[in-house]
């Protein structure tokens, strides 16, 4: 594992996954971690609150393509229709993430139930992130369409 993702992945390795669900298009979310509660209070665009429930470790899959496997089996993908990608998630719901493999510009999630979730690149757009690593202390990590590595 590379160092920086090691780094990184430290304290989510060994944690279960929740609340697992599809944003946008084919945008995933994972939580990892305490729960955590955030208030968004209304404004001039919005006269409600919402109130939204995140992990301490939340894992934002984007402008990627990704897939995700039961054993060695392709049970979704980023272009399934929203169904078997619902279903693929909520078998994902529960396990425990037991490694991140980073090799060049492909990542493998792989959890303790024999899934994965894998995620490469887009082959149109330049320079955007496959995905993000939230974490409680605000620092991320963030992996680029070519490859590379981004912290803060």
């Amino acid at each position: 594992m590379n160092k920086d993702i090691e780094n990184h992945f430290n304290g989510v390795v060994g944690l279960p996954v929740w609340n697992a669900k599809q944003g946008v298009g084919s945008f995933l979310t994972l939580e990892f971690g305490r729960p955590r509660i955030r208030k968004i209070e209304p404004n001039s665009r919005r006269s409600s609150r919402k109130v939204v429930v995140y992990g301490e470790f939340h894992l934002w899959i984007y402008d990627c393509h990704w897939e995700i496997l039961k054993s060695s089996s392709k049970i979704a993908d980023d272009k399934s229709k929203k169904n078997s990608i619902e279903k693929s998630l909520d078998f994902l719901n529960g396990q425990i993430l037991v490694s991140v493999e980073f090799h060049e510009s492909l990542t493998r999630f792989s959890f303790d139930l024999g899934s994965s979730l894998i995620t490469s690149p887009l082959e149109i757009k330049e320079g955007l992130d496959q995905w993000i690593l939230y974490r409680e202390n605000h620092s991320i990590l963030a992996l680029t369409k070519d490859g590379l590595l981004n912290t803060g």
